[in-house]
C-alpha cells in the first residue's frame, strides 16, 4: 500500500508562507471538527471536503466563533440585531444575509471574489462576519469597539474611540442565554443555497 507523505515547510517567500499558513488553518480546522464529531455522535460526513466538519448550522456556527476567538452568545447577539435570524435579508445599503455583511466588506477579509449570493449561504455568511469580527477586535482591542465599527465603520471609531449604543444592546443581549423559536428554526433547519431576498425594513 502506497503511502501519501506530506511536507510542511515554511520559507521566506510569501507564497510558501501563505501555503502553509492555510494547510495549518485546514489541520486545524479538522482537528475542530473531530472534537465535534466526538460531541455530536451520529452527525454524517459532508461530501467534498477532507473530514467530517459540522453539517449543521448550530455546529458550524459554534465552530466558527471557538477558530476566530469570538464568543458564540456574541455573534448570536449580532445576529439577531442585524437580521433577526433572516438568512435571505437584505439591507438598504446592500448588506447581505444573517450578519448583513456588505460584499466589499467579504472581499476586503477574504482577498477573493465573493459574490452577493455567496453571502446569501448562511454558512459563508456566518464565517465571514465573524472572521471580520475577529479582525476588528484584533485591531481595536476589546469586543465593545470591534462592535462599534461593525456597525459605524473602522474609520469612524479610529477618530473617537467610543463604543456606542449598538455595542451596548448586542453585549446586553448576549448575556440573555435564552433562545428564541424563530432562532431555533435558523439553528436547526438552515439550508444552504437558499438566495430569495427580503429586504430589511
Amino acid at each position: 500500500m502506497k503511502v501519501k507523505r506530506y511536507r510542511f515547510s515554511v520559507s521566506s517567500g510569501n507564497g510558501s508562507t501563505l501555503r502553509s499558513r492555510r494547510r495549518l488553518r485546514r489541520v486545524y480546522s479538522d482537528l475542530l471538527a473531530l472534537i465535534l464529531l466526538i460531541l455530536t455522535p451520529g452527525v454524517p460526513c459532508a461530501p467534498g471536503v477532507s473530514f467530517c466538519p459540522p453539517v449543521t448550522f448550530a455546529d458550524h456556527l459554534r465552530a466558527v466563533s471557538v477558530s476566530y476567538g469570538v464568543p458564540e452568545n456574541v455573534v448570536r447577539a449580532v445576529i439577531s440585531t442585524e437580521s433577526t435570524w433572516n438568512p435571505n435579508a437584505i439591507g438598504k445599503d446592500e448588506e447581505v444575509g444573517l450578519m448583513q455583511v456588505k460584499v466589499p466588506t467579504a472581499r476586503e477579509v477574504t482577498r477573493t471574489r465573493v459574490t452577493k449570493r455567496d453571502l446569501l449561504d448562511p454558512f459563508t455568511n456566518v464565517e465571514i462576519g465573524v472572521r471580520f469580527l475577529s479582525k476588528l477586535r484584533d485591531q481595536f482591542g476589546s469586543i465593545s469597539l470591534a462592535l462599534t465599527a461593525y456597525s459605524r465603520g473602522p474609520g469612524k471609531v479610529e477618530r473617537d474611540r467610543k463604543a456606542n449604543a449598538y455595542s451596548r444592546k448586542v453585549l446586553k443581549l448576549s448575556r440573555r442565554l435564552t433562545v428564541s423559536p424563530k432562532e431555533m428554526r435558523v439553528l436547526e433547519r438552515v439550508q444552504v443555497g437558499d438566495t430569495s431576498e427580503k429586504r430589511v425594513q
